[in-house]
């Protein structure tokens, strides 16, 4: 039985792309952090905290808390969430949606088997906003 996005995330809030954007990119965001802080004793030093996130990844990456073909998929994410907040985009049209996708399972490749039916219900799951 293929499932929408609103049954996956169980919250009609959450069936907003912005808000799924915005989110999704905040818990990236924390895991990162939380990485790096265990490279620094458990405790991320403020200055490292308010870098931008480029600049978090590149130490991340050199540090080799992550794998270099992360970069480029998390720069795509980074991007969308970006045109979400700064207004240049309104909704998660099927382009960017499939880019969305594609970094996603550049980052986690066994994605669909945990959520079969993003990929497949991204059309319909879009039109059903509360």
């Amino acid at each position: 039985m293929a499932r929408s996005v609103f049954d996956i995330f169980g919250d009609g809030r959450n069936v907003d792309p912005f808000r799924l954007t915005i989110l999704g990119f905040a818990s990236i965001e924390h895991r990162l952090n939380e990485a790096l802080a265990e490279a620094f004793d458990g405790e991320l030093p403020d200055e490292l905290r308010r870098s931008n996130f480029r600049a978090r990844v590149a130490l991340a990456r050199a540090l080799s808390l992550m794998p270099d073909d992360f970069r480029g998929p998390l720069g795509r994410v980074k991007k969308l969430r970006d045109d979400f907040a700064h207004g240049k985009l309104d909704d998660l049209g099927s382009s960017e949606a499939a880019g969305l996708f594609a970094a996603i399972k550049e980052l986690a490749p066994d994605v669909e088997t945990h959520i079969p039916a993003i990929r497949g219900n991204s059309r319909r799951s879009s039109s059903r906003r509360c």
